[in-house]
């Protein structure tokens, strides 16, 4: 009963804004949506990427928000979410995300984690600016045959 959604929010009152986890139970109603946290307020791990620094608008843009298939998951039982964001400053594509709890506003119950650089992959080229979306096996194989 709760809408997600993650956005570059460049206009807030921090420093470098910040990337946006905001929520809402209406869709049709602007003033309904309320943050949640932002991306750099967590206390993530970013060892795994000699190159980031901080989760902030300095670094990302573009950010999806996705919830992982069950058989893509830590856990089949346990909803994982992903969020991939743009590393425009440094040129280095999608970075991944993943927590099992989009509330767990300061990573204390530590659900949210960086995906160390080997334990993904977006193939060979720099991915930047696409999105997730969900298809049927149907659908995938109608697109296998056309193309």
């Amino acid at each position: 009963d709760t809408y997600y959604a993650v956005s570059k929010d460049g206009d807030n009152e921090e420093a470098n804004g910040g990337i946006r986890i905001h929520k809402t139970k209406n869709l049709l109603d602007a003033n309904s949506w309320v943050k949640v946290l932002d991306l750099d307020e967590l206390d993530i791990d970013l060892s795994g990427h000699s190159d980031v620094k901080r989760l902030d608008n300095g670094l990302l843009e573009g950010p999806e928000l996705f919830e992982l298939n069950i058989k893509d998951r830590s856990n089949a039982d346990v909803p994982e979410y992903g969020i991939i964001a743009d590393q425009y400053s440094i040129d280095g594509g999608y970075l991944p995300i993943v927590t099992t709890d989009l509330e767990d506003i300061d990573n204390s119950k530590g659900s949210w984690k960086l995906l160390g650089e080997n334990e993904y992959s977006f193939d060979k080229l720099k991915k930047r600016h696409g999105t997730i979306m969900r298809i049927t096996k149907d659908e995938l194989d109608r697109l296998k045959d056309k193309f």
